[in-house]
């Protein structure tokens, strides 16, 4: 049993493996994707006591770091609210607070608040007068400002949009506005804030994962759907939940979201979905959350079906030759940094020479074409 195998039992409910030697791997591999307390809050009566040891003091310090992000969340709310600017608390900020058991539970990188357009030179100014400076190797996106860091402190991204236009093209300016419209007041970090309704929360956090990180990030992304699902049970309308989808153009990555968090975190969505993904379909992605295939690599396959090979390669090397990633590092630090970027990507165009690597674009390909729905 593989690590992420062991991880995927147990948050659906299953035994600890017995073997202690698993028990080790487990423990590294659920602190790389930030579920270490959520192990913590499933030891068995008999775990050894190194095992004890090591998940009370990721839980302690999943805890203090999550302190911190409150402090730092709060401040931001506060200087929102007295510039009368509205912000919807996105993602991890959100789920930790009304859908994990325990806030520390749910560790998160960065900060995703979202805010109305015309707001966004407002929070920009306020990022400012807060110490926050423009990442500088961050790009604007297609639905949120570029990265604003401070030392110490989380990341902050300001969206205008939860979703980004090109994984939900059906998310007009008119379901925008409805997105609005839906919102509900709620309290984090002893702050007045907005969250998402129960199905734009799930719409969201099937777009993030289907679409936009390609199915990575390990067992994590399921269970955020499974909490979500037992939280909001009595408040979910799944007929408007797959309508929206639609009008959003977001079927099908819904239809895998909610199938792959069902078997692999057990959550409590109806038996009987509108649409299904296809067995292959489903056993590819599940080899990525099993840690079967580099999600990274998949997500590189993927890419070059979409935009054709060769746009690939000149992408890899442009990628391999960006000076924003030389300056300061030296030569021997941007030795390595090529090396390593050509390790992880150069494999993709090494693998396109092959009879199976061409099978395995097309097959990742076909997989990145149902969940875009780019055939409809």
């Amino acid at each position: 049993m593989s690590p992420e195998e062991a991880i995927v039992a147990l948050i659906s409910g299953g035994q600890w493996p017995a073997s202690g030697e698993v028990w080790t791997a487990l423990l590294q591999r659920a602190s790389l994707l930030g579920l270490a307390p959520v192990l913590a809050a499933h030891l068995p009566v008999d775990a050894p006591t190194e095992v004890v040891s090591e998940l009370r003091l990721a839980s302690m310090a999943a805890t203090a770091r999550h302190a911190r992000a409150a402090h730092q969340l709060a401040e931001l709310l506060r200087g929102a609210a007295v510039l009368d600017v509205p912000v919807v608390a996105l993602k991890g900020s959100c789920l930790a607070t009304e859908a994990y058991a325990h806030p520390s539970q749910r560790t998160f990188g960065d900060l995703d608040l979202l805010v109305r357009r015309a707001d966004l030179p407002q929070v920009e100014a306020l990022s400012e007068s807060l110490g926050y400076r423009r990442s500088e190797y961050e790009h604007e996106g297609g639905h949120h400002l570029a990265v604003r860091q401070r030392t110490g402190s989380l990341s902050v991204e300001w969206h205008w949009r939860p979703i980004a236009c090109q994984f939900a093209p059906g998310l007009d300016e008119g379901e925008l506005g409805a997105v609005w419209r839906r919102m509900r007041p709620f309290v984090v970090a002893g702050e007045q804030a907005l969250m998402l309704s129960p199905e734009d929360q799930l719409l969201t956090l099937s777009a993030h994962w289907a679409l936009s990180n390609r199915c990575a990030g390990g067992p994590r992304p399921l269970l955020d759907i499974a909490v979500a699902c037992r939280a909001w049970a009595h408040a979910i309308d799944w007929v408007e939940l797959w309508a929206r989808a639609g009008r959003w153009r977001l079927t099908h990555a819904l239809a895998m979201t909610l199938t792959m968090a069902r078997e692999m975190a057990a959550a409590q969505v109806p038996e009987s979905l509108p649409v299904a993904p296809s067995a292959e379909h489903l056993a590819r992605v599940r080899g990525r959350v099993l840690g079967q295939t580099d999600p990274r690599h998949a997500m590189l396959l993927a890419e070059a079906v979409h935009r054709g090979p060769l746009a690939v390669v000149k992408a890899v090397v442009q990628r391999l030759a960006d000076p924003r990633d030389t300056p300061g590092r030296g030569v021997g630090r941007w030795y390595r940094h090529w090396c390593g970027l050509w390790q992880r990507q150069g494999e993709v165009v090494a693998g396109m020479a092959s009879r199976s690597g061409r099978a395995a674009l097309a097959a990742e390909g076909d997989v990145a074409d149902w969940l875009a729905e780019s055939a409809d």
